[in-house]
């Protein structure tokens, strides 16, 4: 395994004083990401170093994806998936409401699908013992399903470098899964990706060269993993990582993070966040 201060020294803060930042996106020219405890959706612009505010919408967690003009998010008050233009408001679309208890951990966009996870439980109550995370797959049409279960709290998701695998942080396991999408949208045939002893994997991003770099709050790190579970690179930052995004057209790799206080200060008001997006120089 590689350290690399360097990268760490290169590394640039775009952005700072926000609150917990998630679930980052990389499109033409921008890098989005969420605002958690300020309810807010944020896009900023690469070339003139703005930060632009795309929705507001009352929810923790509040997981997003932006796929060309659209934007998708999950309101975890309502639980509805809403759907709109992005930089509009976006109206409901899904209702997944019934599948699990609490917020989308995160969601993501796969061809005519979006797939939402689900912690499945209320954290004012505390955190569970056992893997009874949920993923769930959302039809064009609004219909909902859950696709798989039994997940160690999920977090972060990508698709593998051919889009034929969903593959999926399991924070409280330590390793991230994989599942073969079916023509249905259906997951199956899950298997361990990588199994990541001591990790508190959140959100990930795969590189081109099939490894993947992984957001870890605990650990204060993003990291890189091959397949399999060797890790190549770490990148140590002075507070939680929460999630990052690899552009390879600069070779960066964009993180949000943030002083994470504890799950029982969660939504504490009092606590300072000091959210930030950081550009990472990066080679793979």
């Amino acid at each position: 395994m590689q350290t690399d201060l360097k990268r760490a020294n290169e590394s640039r803060v775009l952005v700072s004083g926000l609150g917990m930042l998630e679930s980052v996106r990389v499109t033409p020219g921008s890098v989005w990401f969420s605002d958690w405890t300020a309810g807010r959706i944020y896009r900023y612009v690469l070339e003139t170093g703005t930060l632009e505010l795309q929705a507001e919408v009352a929810s923790m967690p509040l997981c997003f994806e932006p796929v060309c003009d659209e934007m998708f998010v999950f309101d975890a008050t309502s639980g509805l998936v809403l759907r709109g233009v992005a930089g509009g408001r976006p109206r409901a679309w899904a209702d997944v409401s019934g599948l699990a208890e609490g917020g989308g951990n995160e969601l993501l966009v796969h061809d005519e699908r979006v797939y939402v996870n689900f912690g499945n439980f209320d954290p004012r109550k505390g955190f569970p013992d056992s893997a009874v995370g949920l993923i769930a797959c959302i039809e064009d049409d609004g219909s909902a399903r859950v696709v798989a279960d039994s997940l160690a709290f999920p977090n972060g998701m990508a698709l593998s470098s051919d889009g034929s695998e969903l593959v999926v942080a399991e924070s409280h396991a330590g390793r991230l899964s994989a599942w073969r999408i079916a023509e249905d949208g259906s997951l199956t045939d899950r298997r361990v990706w990588a199994n990541i002893e001591g990790a508190a994997p959140d959100g990930i991003s795969m590189a081109p060269d099939g490894t993947c770099w992984f957001a870890d709050v605990p650990a204060r790190a993003v990291v890189r993993v091959a397949e399999g579970g060797e890790i190549l690179e770490r990148i140590t930052l002075d507070r939680g990582a929460f999630s990052c995004a690899y552009a390879s057209g600069d070779n960066m790799l964009y993180v949000v993070a943030a002083h994470w206080p504890g799950g029982a200060r969660l939504f504490d008001s009092s606590h300072q966040w000091d959210g930030q997006l950081i550009a990472v120089p990066v080679g793979t």
